[in-house]
């Protein structure tokens, strides 16, 4: 899919400007990929190293594949300490293909959580911020447009709790959650995108 950089819409936009209208432009112990930590530099924050979570005064989570013990106790005794502490969603899973996946950034706030007793603040998918930026930015009514996602949770529950059209993928093995029911199932973006050629495609079901 072709995109410019104004449809595309990422929570590492919205992390620091969110810690800022929050705790102000202040010093962040910040645990992702180098393009989070990118982002909250460009939006005026400060950057801590791990032996240093003394001095934070945030904690930022995102998907971090270099995740280690020495960074969770960093940033639980930080957070156990009075830091605030935010993250960029709360999925427990990345899906990838044949049924696999990676733990998602959820998993790692889980455990920050439970070692600090603190639970995060979280700025992208499923809090409304995200969505709301979204549809400003297309410039339309929430019925408009379309949560297409993987995650019942984060996607489908944000996509819902905002007004939107929800579509889940998910492969035919994978089951539902009866509390969450989108507008419509998938079992690839290839099956929805035959079905928006061909009226929706016999195999979609409505619901979940």
């Amino acid at each position: 899919m072709e995109a410019s950089p104004r449809e595309v819409l990422t929570a590492l936009e919205l992390l620091g400007k969110e810690i800022a209208q929050r705790f102000g432009w202040t010093q962040v112990l910040a645990l992702g990929v180098p393009e989070m930590a990118r982002a909250l530099e460009a939006e005026g924050h400060t950057l801590v190293p791990v032996e240093r979570w003394k001095d934070a005064r945030v904690v930022a989570l995102g998907n971090d594949p270099a995740f280690d013990y020495a960074k969770l106790k960093a940033a639980s005794r930080a957070v156990a300490s009075g830091a605030g502490f935010i993250t960029v969603n709360l999925d427990p899973r990345l899906p990838l293909e044949h049924g696999e996946f990676d733990p998602g950034a959820g998993a790692l706030a889980e455990a920050i959580a439970v070692a600090s007793g603190v639970r995060p603040i979280v700025v992208g998918k499923p809090s409304p911020s995200i969505f709301r930026s979204a549809i400003e930015r297309l410039g339309c009514r929430p019925e408009e447009a379309a949560m297409i996602g993987d995650s019942l949770r984060s996607d489908i529950r944000g996509g819902l709790d905002a007004g939107m059209v929800t579509v889940w993928v998910a492969p035919p093995l994978v089951k539902p959650d009866p509390g969450i029911r989108p507008h419509l199932r998938v079992a690839s973006l290839h099956e929805l995108l035959e079905g928006l050629d061909a009226d929706l495609p016999a195999s979609a079901s409505a619901g979940a």
